[in-house]
């Protein structure tokens, strides 16, 4: 989604947004912030959901199906988030598969 207005961070886990940006809602709380990643700074954080056009109440979405998140002998935990990073911004993945494979490669390394 692409954001039609900004925000500065307030707090150490906000999400510096510009107009323009392109953001990935990971969650959206009935609060009216969510957390995501903008896909133009690779960062992450907490946003207010008005930054998004068009965002509404957040909705359910399916799960896709698993599949294993990449395994790569010997590349510590930073370094294969750089992989996936580089798979998003490559277009390689979406970002929800970017997501779901971050999140599983944290539980796998128990955090």
């Amino acid at each position: 989604m692409t954001a039609t207005t900004g925000f500065q961070p307030e707090l150490h886990d906000d999400l510096a947004v510009s107009v323009g940006d392109l953001l990935f809602v990971r969650t959206a709380w009935s609060d009216g912030f969510g957390f995501g990643i903008n896909l133009t700074t690779r960062n992450e954080g907490l946003f207010p959901l008005s930054c998004v056009m068009g965002m509404a109440a957040p909705t359910p979405t399916p799960a896709p199906a698993p599949a294993p998140a990449p395994v790569v002998p010997g590349l510590t935990l930073e370094e294969r988030i750089e992989k996936l990073e580089a798979l998003l911004m490559d277009g390689e993945i979406d970002g929800e598969e970017f997501w779901r494979r971050k999140n599983e490669l944290y539980d796998n390394a128990g955090l």
